[in-house]
């Protein structure tokens, strides 16, 4: 079987890690990074590490009779021994066998890794190098592929702002929203989908964000509604604002300054801009529209395999944007004790500019329940 030639790449990226750190291999088990780059997403009932050698040769350690057909080297380690210490004995003469000894040495994304794997490596080779940074960096530049997996998590979003324009009503309380979100992402998948969410009404709704709990929506409120699936390894995140009733006209007028940020926000999406001038832009909308104060949080994120990565837009953060990052924008004001509300797109910074690849509608005629 033909590798494909996205993952190629991928792999020429994580070998010059590896050159990079000074060390002689890439290793990890984080189950989102061997996915990246072999295909092979491991079972949650099972142990799996990827080694990739400063020249590019793949070795991948998996389960015996495991389903796997891709391009690399493969050490199948016996699995019939439930119990815990057999199984990492197992692993642990792998990794000899394949390319530890105490002449080598290792780069690894700590952070993202288990105390298992680094205690393994630490023990029988010459050093680890942290390469949770450069790591960060590669994988903030997406692939076509990635941004595929990115587009297909994005059609939950939209069906299920779709089915909440239909579905909400006063009386209803945030559990209610939450679990009418679950099961359409689940009906719409045709599996359980695993998501993270803010789903907040009322004066819930001006502390910025929060998990869903038994507060009943009242007429008059707003329900902020920040959802962010996971299909296929990659997140999405998006938010809408819903009116219970008619909006007050201050209500209108915060509505309106978001939507002044988001059709302002675009001519600065591009590469070469600085994160922290993402943010200075919105906050700058915000403030000169009379909220001075009322904008307390990063105006987004990278998303890819986390929901939360870099570039981040903060006031003290500094990353030049570069072509393939996927990022959110997602102003939002909140007058404590009041009102809150936000808006969330997501975009592909492209050498020529940016791709919104969230189009779904922001007009306020559209949230009015």
């Amino acid at each position: 079987y033909a590798m494909k030639e996205y993952r190629i790449k991928r792999i020429e990226k994580i070998s010059d890690i590896a050159g990079k750190c000074g060390s002689d291999a890439f290793i990890t088990d984080n189950s989102n990074i061997i996915s990246y780059i072999t295909g092979y997403y491991p079972d949650k009932n099972t142990y799996s590490v990827v080694i990739v050698l400063e020249n590019g040769d793949i070795y991948l350690v998996l389960p015996r009779n495991s389903d796997f057909i891709e391009e690399v080297n493969i050490y199948e380690y016996e699995t019939s021994a439930a119990d815990y210490e057999k199984r990492s004995s197992a692993v642990k003469r792998a990794l000899k066998n394949i390319i530890l000894n105490e002449d080598i040495v290792v780069s690894c994304p700590i952070d993202i890794s288990s105390g298992f794997l680094v205690d393994s490596i630490y023990t029988e080779c010459k050093s680890i190098i942290d390469a949770g940074g450069l790591l960060e960096e590669v994988l903030s530049i997406k692939d076509e592929a990635e941004i595929d997996n990115i587009k297909d998590t994005l059609k939950l979003n939209t069906c299920v702002y779709d089915v909440l324009r239909k579905y909400l009503k006063e009386g209803q309380t945030e559990l209610d929203i939450y679990n009418k979100i679950s099961s359409s992402f689940n009906e719409l998948s045709g599996r359980p989908i695993d998501f993270l969410s803010d789903i907040i009404s009322g004066v819930r709704a001006s502390y910025v964000s929060g998990s869903a709990g038994p507060k009943k929506i009242k007429n008059g409120e707003t329900v902020i509604v920040d959802i962010l699936p996971n299909l296929n390894g990659y997140y999405s995140d998006t938010t809408r604002t819903y009116f219970i009733g008619k909006p007050s006209d201050e209500n209108v007028k915060i509505y309106s300054t978001l939507i002044n940020v988001m059709d302002s926000i675009k001519q600065y999406l591009h590469p070469g801009i600085y994160s922290d001038e993402i943010y200075n832009a919105v906050n700058k909308i915000i403030r000169d529209s009379g909220y001075l104060g009322r904008f307390p949080h990063h105006a987004g994120h990278g998303i890819g395999m986390k929901s939360f990565e870099s570039p981040f837009f903060l006031k003290n953060y500094r990353q030049m944007l570069k072509p393939n990052m996927v990022v959110t924008i997602e102003p939002g004001i909140y007058i404590p004790g009041d009102v809150g509300m936000r808006i969330e797109n997501n975009y592909i910074i492209r050498p020529e500019g940016c791709e919104c690849i969230f189009n779904y509608s922001m007009d306020i005629c559209d949230f009015i329940i």
